[in-house]
């Protein structure tokens, strides 16, 4: 008897499986890159006017609007990198070679430091959850 319920059971979980693998072939052809892609090429409203309930002629002046400024705020954004590039070569410049490797260690450690650690993820909200300990 147990052997046919375990049998049976395997069964069942083997067909769930397989229609779950059949409808995962379904899915439209795009790829999240196409439809970010299309979205660009369209343009984006900005935050919250999605709830103002716009017509679609004002979400097309909306986004001939954006279009228009599109190479200037390009333009103006490649100036600010280069600045903010000669600037922090400029500063860099300042200090000695000894400053610059101990910089150069300590953005490395910041670097590291960021990256996620295997099995390190549950750690943190694990310690956020935790009560304060009230003797302290």
């Amino acid at each position: 008897m147990k052997n046919c319920l375990l049998t049976g059971t395997m069964a069942i979980f083997a067909c769930c499986s397989l229609i779950g693998l059949a409808q995962e072939g379904t899915k439209p052809a795009g790829t999240k890159a196409q439809a970010e892609k299309s979205d660009q090429e369209k343009g984006r409203l900005p935050a919250n006017y999605g709830k103002l309930g716009l017509t679609e002629a004002q979400k097309n002046s909306i986004y001939e609007v954006q279009k228009k400024y599109k190479s200037q705020l390009d333009d103006l954004e490649k100036q600010l990198d280069a600045l903010k590039s000669k600037r922090d070569g400029e500063v860099e410049a300042v200090l000695s070679d000894a400053q610059r490797k101990i910089l150069k260690d300590l953005v490395d450690a910041s670097k590291e430091a960021k990256k996620p650690k295997k099995g390190a993820e549950g750690g943190k909200d694990d310690a956020e959850k935790a009560p304060a300990d009230p003797k302290k």
